[in-house]
């Protein structure tokens, strides 16, 4: 089971990449990318090696699926089918690395709304 527990190692979860490989801004001008990074219990997880785009509820004795990188993915996907089993954890605001302005309007936002000092 995966379970991040320091914001730290929230820097070594796979999904970030692919997070970011499907980014998409429709906000005019805003250069700031969010992640909702969230805290999974997957059980029992059947692992698959090809996509299962028709499964609409894990194998029998299985609470989850696990898609393994290879043939059919890039990155390691994890499908639960029961919402009780994700839990927000965190919420990362962030900016390509060669952004030279200073604090973004969103990121501005997000720190103002959470009531919370946005890292850098």
């Amino acid at each position: 089971m995966l379970f991040v527990t320091e914001l730290e190692s929230v820097a070594d979860m796979q999904a970030i990449p692919e997070a970011d490989d499907y980014f998409h801004s429709n906000a005019r001008g805003s250069k700031c990318r969010t992640v909702l990074v969230n805290r999974v219990v997957v059980g029992n997880p059947c692992r698959r090696h090809f996509n299962a785009t028709t499964l609409t509820q894990p194998p029998p004795g299985c609470h989850s699926v696990i898609g393994v990188p290879g043939a059919d993915l890039n990155y390691e996907e994890t499908v639960v089918y029961d919402n009780n089993a994700i839990h927000p954890a965190f919420l990362i605001a962030y900016t390509d690395v060669s952004e030279t302005e200073p604090q973004s309007k969103a990121v501005a936002l997000l720190s103002a709304l959470f009531r919370t000092p946005v890292a850098s």
